[in-house]
């Protein structure tokens, strides 16, 4: 009699029957003024571990909030989270998106930590920026995103049809 082979991530206390992959995902970089987003693959139960991106500001006078989103496959707004430190123009910052240092972000004399809560996101689901006050000429790019995935979570897989 055999018995499954269980995994967990530190911090978590959930055992898995099959161990993640680590995935590193290039997002391509939106048209300027826009925000980005990633779509979980059909078939993937994804876990976001940190990412990076820029967020080249125009010059346009404004105090953008950057910050992150999830959507359910609806798309309906499940969750987000936005820094109460602006981002003012003619900037480049770095935004390095981390679950266990929360979210730092550096640039100039920008600098602030917003936590990343460690969810499994089904497939179908999105996680994006969201930027209150981002102007046309601002450009998000070099976004990289690093998740653990899994093909299979029977637990997860059963309620699939319930999430979105």
């Amino acid at each position: 009699m055999g018995c499954a082979q269980t995994s967990s991530s530190p911090g978590s206390s959930l055992a898995f029957p099959n161990p993640p992959t680590l995935v590193a995902v290039t997002v391509a970089a939106p048209f300027a003024g826009a925000d980005w987003a990633y779509t979980i693959p059909a078939g993937v139960w994804a876990r976001l571990l940190t990412g990076f991106c820029t967020l080249a500001t125009s010059s346009t006078v404004a105090n953008r909030l950057p910050g992150l989103q999830l959507q359910n496959a609806t798309p309906a707004v499940i969750g987000k989270g936005i820094t109460n430190t602006a981002i003012t123009a003619n900037l480049t910052p770095a935004i390095t998106y981390a679950r266990a240092a929360g979210w730092t972000l550096a640039g100039g004399t920008v600098g602030v930590n917003l936590s990343m809560p460690a969810l499994i996101l089904p497939p179908g689901y999105t996680i994006g920026s969201i930027t209150p006050l981002l102007q046309a000429g601002d450009q998000y790019s070099a976004i990289q995103l690093l998740f653990e995935e899994w093909t299979s979570l029977p637990l997860f897989d059963a309620l699939t049809p319930t999430l979105s």
